[in-house]
């Protein structure tokens, strides 16, 4: 449990203690198991350190036609598009930054200035979407346009 409570803490300096540093996550178990980390402690410092690597920077965001709300959230358009086409859907499949919102990326990207008061309104900014982020359109399931 000593084990397993470093590498919650901080998986990189453990692996680096055992010599295993550079190695990627395939090779890692290896190299720990001969460098001493038991074969019960190996599997989660390999499991910490890919979830360590896990940082999604975009999400793939379905809404459905005249909805409200999404439909679905996806790490891949690749998990995504057999979803909408196995559920023969309607609507747009967007690529959306994580942790910025939609308006403040296009504003930074110099994408979009708000020239009128309303456009700088919680409304609009709550309901905004950039025509410039990736995004296909469906019917019925079939991709009918898109980037």
């Amino acid at each position: 449990m000593l084990v397993a409570a470093r590498v919650r803490e901080n998986p990189r300096n453990l692996l680096k203690e055992i010599g295993c540093g550079g190695l990627q996550r395939s090779e890692g178990t290896a190299a720990a198991l001969q460098t001493g980390v038991s074969t019960l402690a190996a599997p989660f410092v390999i499991l910490a350190i890919g979830m360590n690597d896990l940082t999604m920077t975009e999400v793939w965001v379905f809404s459905g036609a005249k909805r409200h709300f999404p439909g679905g959230v996806f790490t891949s358009r690749e998990i995504a598009e057999p979803w909408i086409l196995k559920n023969r859907l309607t609507g747009t499949l967007t690529l959306y930054p994580v942790d910025v919102g939609a308006y403040e990326r296009a504003i930074d990207k110099g994408l979009f200035r708000p020239k009128k008061p309303h456009e700088s309104e919680p409304e609009f900014i709550g309901g905004f979407s950039d025509a410039g982020m990736e995004h296909y359109h469906y019917e019925n399931g079939e991709r009918q346009s898109g980037w």
